[in-house]
C-alpha cells in the first residue's frame, strides 16, 4: 500500500508551474495510522495531487504531470515562444487495470441502488468518478459532528472509455439539512463545468439516437 501511495505521487509535490505548492502529509508510522490512511483519514493530499493520480486511471496507466500553460505564442508574428510537451511522471498501473478501474468507477454514477454519485450523470456522456465525504477536525479535539460539517467532493472523468477531462470539486460545510445531501452543491458545480467543457472541446455525445432511414 505504501509503495502505491508513493507511486501515485502522494508523498511529494507535483511540480506544477504555480507558486506556493505544498505537499500532502503522510501519517504512516503506527498500526492505527496505517489503518486510517487506508480509508482516507489522517493523511492529507492536495487537490492537484489527487488529479495527477487520477490521470493514471484516465490515461491508461500513465500518470501525467499537471501543466497550466499549453503554449505561449507571439501575438504579432504567431511564433511559438514556448511549447509545453506532455510529461509522463510514472506508470503506477497497467492499461488493463486502468480500464477496469474506470469501469468500476462508472458504476458509482450509474448504479441507482448502490452508486453514491448518481447526481453526476450527464445526458449523452459516460462519467466515471468517486465521491468523497471528509470529516473536519474540531479544534477542541475529535471531529465536528454537525450534519453539514464535512468536506463533500467528487472527482469525475469523461468520456469513460477515453477520458479527455478530469474535474475535481470540493465544497466545505455547505448549508444542508443532512449529510446525505452533500452531493447537491457539489453537482451544481461539477455538472455544468463538465457539460460546458464538452461543448467547448467539441466532444460529441456518445449516446445518440440513431436516425431512422427508409428506402426510396
Amino acid at each position: 500500500f505504501l509503495q502505491y501511495y508513493n507511486n501515485f505521487g502522494f508523498t511529494k509535490k507535483t511540480g506544477i508551474n504555480l507558486p506556493g505548492e505544498v505537499s500532502g502529509r503522510l501519517v504512516y508510522k503506527y498500526p492505527l495510522e496505517k489503518t486510517t490512511t487506508a480509508f482516507g483519514q489522517g493523511s492529507t493530499e492536495t487537490a492537484i495531487q489527487i488529479i495527477q493520480a487520477a490521470s493514471a486511471i484516465a490515461n491508461n496507466g500513465k500518470m501525467m504531470k499537471p501543466q497550466v500553460i499549453d503554449k505561449i505564442v507571439n501575438h504579432d508574428t504567431g511564433e511559438i515562444i514556448k511549447d509545453v510537451k506532455p510529461e509522463v511522471v510514472s506508470s503506477p498501473i497497467s492499461a488493463e487495470t486502468a480500464k477496469e478501474v474506470r469501469d468500476i468507477l462508472e458504476t458509482v454514477v450509474t448504479n441507482k441502488e448502490k452508486g453514491t454519485g448518481t447526481r453526476y450523470q450527464i445526458e449523452g456522456y459516460s462519467v466515471a468518478g468517486k465521491t468523497g465525504t471528509a470529516s473536519i477536525p474540531d479544534p477542541k479535539g475529535g471531529y465536528l459532528t454537525g450534519q453539514e460539517d464535512y468536506i463533500f467532493s467528487f472527482l469525475g472523468m469523461a468520456p469513460k472509455d477515453d477520458p479527455k477531462l478530469i474535474v475535481y470539486v470540493a465544497v466545505q460545510q455547505p448549508e444542508i439539512d443532512h449529510y446525505s445531501m452533500g452531493s447537491i452543491p457539489v453537482s451544481m458545480v461539477f455538472n455544468p463545468v463538465m457539460k460546458n467543457s464538452f461543448q467547448y472541446l467539441n466532444i460529441q455525445p456518445s449516446q445518440q439516437e440513431k436516425a431512422s432511414t427508409s428506402k426510396l
